[in-house]
């Protein structure tokens, strides 16, 4: 993923503040396309459809998840699923308390800490994003 590409995420959290923001700090960077969702099941639901649709020209860089979220479905199970139906797929767990991801930290491949940091947010998840499709599958 070099020079001028757009990332495209696909993003969760379930406080529409935080969507908000987190959408409008990537898409006014001019570096991100942000599919955001409310819900693990949203998110899930359009992986799906990608996948049975074979839809290559709309696929996601990378998962960005909140990690704890109303029900049994947060972003914990939610990153299992998708590593499941999206191996290759980098996920991102956000997250604004000390969580321990002991145990569950391959999942992840990075936690990018809530509240954000305006300026350095697009710039932190692009890193992130190159140094995960940089290595060698």
């Amino acid at each position: 993923m070099e020079g001028d590409k757009k990332y495209h995420i696909i993003a969760v959290d379930d406080d529409a503040s935080i969507r908000n923001v987190m959408s409008y700090l990537l898409t006014s960077s001019g570096k991100f396309t942000v599919y955001m969702c409310s819900t693990p099941e949203e998110v899930i639901d359009r992986l799906t459809d990608l996948v049975v649709n074979e839809d290559l020209k709309n696929h996601y860089d990378a998962l960005i998840t909140d990690l704890r979220m109303p029900r049994e479905n947060d972003g914990i199970n939610l990153a299992k699923k998708v590593k499941e139906m999206v191996p290759k797929m980098p996920i991102y767990a956000i997250s604004g308390t000390s969580f321990d991801l002991e145990g569950k930290d391959g999942d992840f491949q990075g936690v990018i800490s809530k509240p954000f940091d305006a300026l350095t947010l697009p710039t932190t998840i692009k890193e992130m994003i190159d140094a995960h499709y940089s290595k060698k599958f």
